[in-house]
C-alpha cells in the first residue's frame, strides 16, 4: 500500500485549497507528508547497502524509523553527513545590498533591463553613454547648439569605450549617432570617421544598420558644410577629399562580389552605382567606374582578360567599353565568337543567381537583365523567365526592368503569365499611368491569349478609370493601343512613337492566337466603357479639348462610327460658334476624322461626316 503512488492526497490538498476549505487542506497536507516519510523509511530500508550499515551511516536492519526521520535517513543516505549521524549546516547567507534602493519601479525595471541587454550586448554601455549628446545633436529647435562640440564629445566617448568605432556602428543606436556625426560635423570630422571605418567597410555594409553609415560616408565623406538651418544641412557641391574616390575603388574585386549578392549589402551597391552619376556627386571619371562595377560583375575571368578591365581603368578610363558594347561587340570590344558565348552563358548564370539571393529589387541588376535578355536566345529567355516566375513584378520599377519584362514576356507560359497578372491586383491603374510600365501594359494585351483573365484581372479593375487614363499622358496611350490594335500601321505611326512601336514589335512566339480574334474579344472592354464617357456634347468638347483625351476620341470614333458620338461632337462645335469661341481646342480632332473620313474608316449612315460639318462652319472658318 504504502509503495502505490501518493499523489492522491496532495492532488486532494490542491483541491481543496482552491475551494478554501482551510481545515481540510491542512489535514491533507499532513497526510501528504506522513506518505512520503513512510513511502522514504521502505525505500531506504530496502536500498540500504551492507557497507552502510557496518559504518552506522544508517539504522541497522531491525530498527524503526520514525515518519519525522525519515528525510534525516535519505540525507544520511546520500552522504551529507559529518561523521556524527548530523547533516551538514550551511555557511550563513550574505545579507543582499538593495543596488535600487530608493528608485521608483518603473526606474528600477528600466534598470535591471538596461544591467540584462549589458550582459548580452558590449556594445550598449557605449550608446547609452553617447545618446544624450545625440539626443542634444539632432534637435533642431536649439539653433544655438554647438554641433561641433557635441560631435567630439560622441567620438571622444566612443574612443574611450573598449568597443571601436566599426563595431559601435553596427547596433541601432550606435548607426543612428555616427549618421548624425557625419550630417552635422565639419569636414576634419567626416575625415577622422571615414579614415577608421573605411578599412572594415565590406564588414560593415553586410550588417543591418552598418550599411546605412556607409551610405552616410559616400554622401558626406568629402564634402564641406556652407549653412545649418533646422534639420537641413547644406553641404557644397565640391569635392574636398578623396575619401569618396578611394572607397570606390575598394569595391573591385572580391570585394565586389561579396557585397554584390549579398542581400544587405548590395543596397549600398545599388545606391553607389546611381550615386556616381548624380549631381551631388563630382568624382572623375564617374561613368567609368559605373561600366567598371557591371563589368567586373557580369564577365567571367577570360573577358576581364581579354578586355583588360583592370588596366584600363588606371591609365584610360574613357576607353572603357560598356557592357552593352561587349555583349553587342561593338566598338573597342571586339571578342571572338567563342569568348562571347562564354560570356553570354556566364551572365545567364549571374542573372540566375540574382534571383535566387532575391536582389531584384534592386536597379543595378535590372541594367544587366536589360542587356542579357537583349542577346539571349529563345530557349535562354524561356528558362530564365521559368526560374524568375516569383520574381519578375520587381522587374517594374525601373525601364530597364521593364523593357526586360516585354522580352520576357513574349516568351513566357501561360502559368507565368497568369501569376503575373495575379500579383498585380489593385495596381494596374497606377502602371497605366506610369511613364515606364504603361508599355507592358500595352505587351500584355498583345501576348496573353487568355482575353478572359484579361478581362477578371486588367479590365476589371481600368474599367471604372476610363476618363482618368483618357485624360493621362501615358494611360491614353494604352486606350489608343487596343482601339488600334488590327488599325494600318501607318496610321499607328501617327499616334504612337517609334520607342514604343518597337517594343511592341518584339517576337512573341509563345503566343498564338490571331490578332482578329484577339481584337473581337479584347476592343468591346474598352469601347462599352468608353460610351458611358460621351454621353453629351459637353463631355465631348472636354474630350476634344485636351491633348490626351483628344486621341482617344478619333480612335473611338474610327472603329465604332458611332452616329451618337458623332452627333454630339457637331452640337459642341456649333454651341461654341453660337457662343462666340474659338475652334482651336477642336482642330485636331476635326482634322483627324475629316482624314477618317475620306480614307473610308469612319463610316456613317447617310450623310458623311466632311459634308455635316461644312454645313455647321462658316465660309470663312472651314478646315
Amino acid at each position: 500500500f504504502w509503495l502505490k503512488p501518493h499523489g492522491t492526497a496532495s492532488a486532494m490538498a490542491k483541491k481543496a485549497k482552491s475551494g478554501g476549505k482551510r481545515k481540510k487542506a491542512q489535514k491533507a497536507d499532513k497526510r501528504a507528508r506522513e506518505s512520503r516519510g513512510q513511502v522514504g523509511q521502505a525505500s531506504l530500508l530496502q536500498a540500504g547497502s551492507r557497507a552502510q550499515r557496518q559504518g552506522g551511516g544508517l539504522p541497522k536492519s531491525g530498527a524503526v524509523i520514525a515518519p519525522g526521520d525519515a528525510r534525516k535517513a535519505a540525507d544520511l543516505r546520500k552522504g551529507k553527513s559529518t561523521g556524527t549521524g548530523k547533516p551538514v549546516k550551511k555557511a550563513a547567507a550574505k545579507p543582499k545590498v538593495d543596488e535600487f534602493a530608493g528608485c521608483s519601479k518603473s526606474k528600477k525595471r528600466k534598470l535591471i533591463k538596461q544591467e540584462k541587454i549589458a550582459k548580452k550586448n558590449p556594445k550598449f554601455d557605449t550608446v547609452v553613454d553617447t545618446n544624450k549628446f545625440y539626443s542634444q545633436l539632432i534637435d533642431s529647435s536649439k539653433q544655438e547648439r554647438d554641433c561641433e562640440g557635441l560631435v567630439s564629445q560622441i567620438l571622444k566617448r566612443v574612443d574611450d569605450s573598449p568597443v571601436p568605432l566599426s563595431t559601435f556602428a553596427e547596433s541601432r543606436g550606435g548607426s543612428r549617432a555616427v549618421q548624425a556625426c557625419l550630417k552635422w560635423g565639419t569636414l576634419a570630422q567626416r575625415k577622422q570617421i571615414c579614415d577608421k571605418l573605411v578599412p572594415q567597410l565590406d564588414t560593415l555594409a553586410t550588417r543591418k544598420y552598418g550599411v546605412v553609415v556607409v551610405e552616410k560616408l559616400f554622401r558626406y565623406g568629402d564634402k564641406e558644410v556652407v549653412s545649418r538651418k533646422g534639420k537641413k544641412v547644406k553641404s557644397s557641391t565640391k569635392s574636398k577629399g578623396e575619401n569618396v574616390p578611394k572607397m570606390t575603388l575598394t569595391l573591385t574585386g572580391a570585394v565586389l562580389k561579396k557585397l554584390a549578392f549579398h542581400r544587405t549589402s548590395c543596397r549600398l551597391l545599388n545606391f553607389v552605382y546611381h550615386y556616381l552619376t548624380s549631381r551631388a556627386c563630382k568624382i572623375a571619371n564617374a561613368k567609368a567606374h559605373q561600366r567598371r562595377i557591371l563589368l567586373e560583375l557580369c564577365l567571367n575571368q577570360a573577358g576581364r582578360a581579354a578586355l583588360e578591365v583592370g588596366r584600363l581603368m588606371i591609365s584610360n578610363p574613357a576607353s572603357l567599353p560598356s557592357l552593352k558594347e561587349v555583349l553587342h561587340r561593338e566598338g573597342t570590344a571586339k571578342i571572338d565568337d567563342e569568348l562571347h558565348g562564354n560570356i553570354v552563358s556566364h551572365l545567364h548564370e549571374v542573372c540566375r543567381r540574382t534571383v535566387d539571393k532575391e536582389l531584384l529589387l534592386y536597379q543595378m541588376w535590372h541594367n544587366v537583365w536589360q542587356q542579357y535578355c537583349a542577346i539571349a536566345s529563345e530557349s535562354q529567355l524561356e528558362e530564365l523567365a521559368n526560374h524568375a516566375e516569383e520574381g519578375l513584378p520587381l522587374l517594374l520599377s525601373s525601364r530597364p526592368g521593364a523593357e526586360a519584362m516585354i522580352r520576357l514576356l513574349g516568351v513566357s507560359s501561360a502559368k507565368i503569365k497568369r501569376h503575373l497578372c495575379r500579383a498585380l491586383k489593385g495596381q494596374w491603374k497606377t502602371l497605366a499611368t506610369n511613364e515606364v510600365d504603361y508599355v507592358v501594359l500595352m505587351r500584355l494585351v498583345d501576348t496573353v491569349d487568355d482575353t478572359v483573365l484579361l478581362s477578371k484581372t486588367m479590365f476589371a479593375e481600368l474599367g471604372d478609370e476610363m476618363r482618368a487614363l483618357a485624360f493621362d499622358k501615358h494611360g491614353s496611350k494604352v486606350l489608343v493601343h487596343i482601339l488600334t490594335m488590327d488599325a494600318d500601321p501607318k496610321r499607328r505611326r501617327r499616334v504612337m512613337t517609334p520607342y514604343e512601336l518597337g517594343q511592341l514589335a518584339i517576337a512573341a512566339p509563345v503566343s498564338r492566337k490571331e490578332l482578329s480574334l484577339r481584337c473581337l474579344e479584347v476592343c468591346p472592354k474598352v469601347t462599352m466603357k468608353l460610351r458611358t464617357e460621351f454621353e453629351s456634347a459637353r463631355a465631348v468638347a472636354e474630350f476634344a479639348a485636351d491633348v490626351s483625351a483628344r486621341t482617344v476620341l478619333v480612335e473611338y470614333l474610327a472603329r465604332t462610327s458611332e452616329e451618337a458620338v458623332v452627333s454630339a461632337l457637331l452640337q459642341a462645335v456649333s454651341d461654341a460658334l453660337q457662343q462666340g469661341h474659338e475652334l482651336k481646342n477642336f482642330h485636331y480632332v476635326l482634322a483627324a476624322l475629316k482624314n477618317a473620313d475620306k480614307e473610308g474608316i469612319l463610316k456613317l449612315g447617310g450623310e458623311g461626316f466632311s459634308s455635316r460639318l461644312e454645313k455647321i462652319l462658316p465660309q470663312d472658318r472651314r478646315l
